[in-house]
């Protein structure tokens, strides 16, 4: 139980603190460039990326609406801000403030999202991720007993599980 809150703290206050942080980036970096609404685009973009994959996405669509509405001349300069703010946040932030055991690959993120939003919407695509997380951890442990209880052991690491969360497995089992 305590692994399963670590892990949706760990996710919620890691995402909501990168889409202030990506937010306040994107409102000083299109307000440097000029470019029209970028107090909504980067409201919306702060908002927005709280849902992983999806969210940076459909707020890129916001920005690039509003700057293709109201100022055309501008709609490849927004993409540039928005393509170097979503770069550096992806490179350099997103490692800092996510945890590693909050984390998981893109194809698991994009599925997981995807399969929570067509059954739950809006909330589902939010837990999404440490939900597929707990999930996948929960069905590895799984199969690596069923491994372990035939005498096979397991070969390799097919785990979505961090190598620190996995030294803290191996440490509760051999107490």
């Amino acid at each position: 139980c305590r692994k399963v809150c670590r892990v949706f703290s760990d996710f919620i206050t890691g995402r909501l603190l990168y889409s202030i942080i990506l937010g306040i980036v994107l409102f000083i970096f299109l307000g440097l460039l000029q470019i029209p609404f970028y107090s909504v685009t980067s409201i919306g973009m702060g908002l927005l990326a709280f849902i992983p994959v999806i969210g940076t996405i459909l707020s890129f669509v916001l920005g690039f609406l509003l700057c293709l509405l109201f100022a055309p001349s501008k709609c490849l300069l927004c993409a540039f801000g928005f393509f170097c703010v979503l770069l550096l946040g992806k490179i350099f932030l997103q490692p800092h403030v996510i945890r590693k055991n909050a984390t998981c690959s893109v194809g698991l993120a994009i599925l997981s999202t995807t399969v929570m939003y067509a059954l739950f919407g809006v909330v589902g695509m939010i837990f999404a991720v440490p939900t597929f997380i707990i999930l996948f951890r929960a069905l590895n442990r799984f199969i690596r007993g069923r491994l372990n209880r035939d005498g096979s052991p397991p070969t390799g690491s097919a785990s979505e599980c961090s190598p620190s969360e996995e030294k803290e497995e191996q440490k509760s089992s051999s107490a």
